[in-house]
């Protein structure tokens, strides 16, 4: 009796202490606790699944990889190719966790079983975000791609995924130590990862808009209707009215293209393209203009570029997702 009593009571703390943590405590706090320990799980995961055969990693190091790959900040002080497979994938269920949209998509269901749990009703907008996650791209059979990541002795499979994750939350880890440069002339896999980025960044307002339109002509619904009209209502403040979606496009796509101009007009004969037709430069220099205020994955040594391409991606970097145009 006593036994179940006590279990009884621990069991009741503990419910008020998550009640108390998550509906009453500063957001901030929050986000913190979450933060600090989803990485030191994450750790204490890079440290048992050490890779045999390849060189050993200091805890710090793994620590720093495992804060890196959550906070999706892409700063690597190991070798990638170092990580075994099970490693790669502690880093891809990080970089989930991590992502901008997991943790927005979080905090409105928090929000949500706040407000909902005094009138015992639920009320819940998490169709509005499934259409998007479903974007994950075909594994590409280009054998050049595959002979790259056999002699890296990389699964292609887990290279897939890995690549997909990375390139959707914007982090900017490859399984790879020199990033996305071995596939610039790969310019179908370039062009399947460019609408991942898009889709997890400046562009994932518009497609979420845009999932929500098409929902609504499926099952004609009053609900998406009233969704589109009054996004403000939903409490999820990455959907917004559709003239600013519209100048989100707007401005992501001229920006985009601007860089592609530069690019095209300062590097086309220069060696950090040398070897590429024109197609694949075309198409990398597109991948590398989308990934300056996004995902930060390269296809070329930045540090090989013109000063003008240099002080125009300094620029752009400098630009927020939502533009002053579109508010």
């Amino acid at each position: 009796m006593k036994l179940t009593s006590l279990s009884i009571c621990v069991a009741h703390s503990v419910k008020q202490s998550y009640s108390f943590l998550v509906y009453q405590s500063n957001p901030l706090v929050v986000q913190l606790i979450y933060f600090v320990i989803i990485s030191f799980v994450g750790f204490l995961a890079l440290k048992n699944l050490k890779p045999q055969g390849k060189p050993g990693t200091n805890d710090l190091d793994l620590m720093f990889t495992s804060v890196s790959a959550l906070t999706v900040s892409s700063m690597a002080t190991i070798e990638m190719e170092d990580l075994s497979d099970r490693q790669l994938w502690v880093l891809i269920l990080l970089m989930l966790l991590g992502g901008e949209v997991f943790i927005s998509m979080l905090g409105l269901y928090f929000n949500n079983a706040d407000v909902n749990r005094n009138e015992n009703r639920q009320r819940s907008l998490r169709s509005i975000s499934m259409d998007i996650e479903s974007n994950s791209p075909a594994n590409n059979g280009d054998h050049n791609a595959r002979g790259v990541l056999k002699s890296k002795e990389i699964n292609m499979y887990t290279f897939c995924i890995f690549e997909e994750v990375s390139s959707f939350v914007n982090c900017g880890f490859t399984p790879l130590n020199s990033n996305m440069q071995p596939f610039r002339k790969n310019w179908v896999l370039l062009l399947l990862v460019i609408p991942q980025i898009l889709a997890g960044n400046t562009l994932f307002s518009p497609l979420l808009r845009l999932s929500v339109w098409i929902l609504g002509k499926i099952s004609t619904k009053e609900e998406y209707a009233y969704i589109l009209q009054h996004p403000e209502k939903t409490g999820y403040k990455h959907l917004h009215v559709q003239r600013k979606s519209v100048y989100m496009v707007l401005s992501v796509t001229g920006l985009a293209l601007l860089q592609v101009m530069f690019i095209c007009s300062f590097e086309w004969n220069s060696k950090t393209v040398e070897g590429m037709h024109w197609l694949q430069k075309l198409v990398g220099s597109l991948f590398q203009s989308v990934n300056t205020r996004q995902a930060g994955e390269s296809v070329v040594d930045i540090s090989t570029l013109s000063p003008p391409t240099l002080l125009l991606f300094a620029v752009i970097m400098l630009v927020p997702p939502s533009t002053p145009v579109s508010e």
